[in-house]
């Protein structure tokens, strides 16, 4: 409360922000914080921390998303898929095949199943499946717009006006999540993209890990440390 009373005050104080969007971070208002972390990087687009703190906070919603959608329908394929493309990313190819396999049977036209097994597939030196994979996922139908509008917001790129609507439904809070995984990604890619530095792999690596995809995080410690070699801390 004190910094909302003080950014009011002073609307222009970076510093106060930046207080501010770590606040609400910490206090579980990752909506607010990406608010004001998209202010900063607005402000400042060649500092590394409010992209990191913009990611954070995607992924702070991508995982509340998951966290309804498991409440609402924790049978559904909708949340199989979820849990598939985390079990992908953290490098468990097994697992994810096994995930996708199952939301696929609850929901056989859910786009980017047979995506992901595909991925998996390949992870597993079996390129000839994976191709098969990849055939049917060309093979899905496109989207009725009218039925899915969210679906149809993502394959346009338009992550943040899934945002903006109610997410009551299992397929609703599905595509939130994707969303914000979405968003999050593009705010690291923005950070990578900065100049590079041992701070830069450091905020990475804390992005990755709370990502749960600890291979990235290791890949981007060892970033940090060539750039810091006698840095006991890294």
């Amino acid at each position: 409360a004190p910094l909302e009373r003080f950014l009011r005050a002073e609307p222009g104080n970076r510093d106060a922000r930046s207080e501010l969007a770590s606040a609400y971070l910490q206090s579980a208002r990752a909506a607010d914080a990406a608010e004001q972390f998209r202010a900063l990087t607005a402000q400042l687009p060649n500092e590394p921390k409010p992209w990191q703190g913009l990611a954070l906070s995607y992924i702070a919603l991508s995982q509340e998303a998951f966290r309804r959608l498991e409440a609402l329908a924790p049978q559904s394929g909708y949340r199989l898929m979820l849990l598939a493309r985390s079990a992908l990313d953290r490098g468990q190819p097994r697992s994810a095949m096994r995930l996708f396999r199952e939301a696929l049977e609850k929901t056989p036209d859910l786009r980017g199943a047979h995506a992901g097994l595909a991925a998996a597939y390949r992870r597993t030196a079996h390129p000839d499946l994976a191709a098969g994979e990849d055939e049917r996922e060309r093979k899905v139908p496109r989207p009725n717009c009218a039925a899915h509008p969210l679906e149809c917001e993502f394959l346009a790129g338009r992550y943040e006006r899934i945002l903006t609507t109610s997410a009551g439904s299992a397929e609703a809070l599905y595509w939130r999540s994707r969303a914000c995984s979405a968003l999050a990604d593009q705010s690291l890619e923005r950070l990578a993209a900065l100049p590079p530095s041992s701070a830069v792999h450091e905020l990475l690596a804390e992005a990755a890990r709370l990502r749960g995809d600890l291979d990235a995080a290791i890949a981007q410690w060892d970033a940090a440390l060539k750039l810091s070699p006698g840095d006991r801390r890294i």
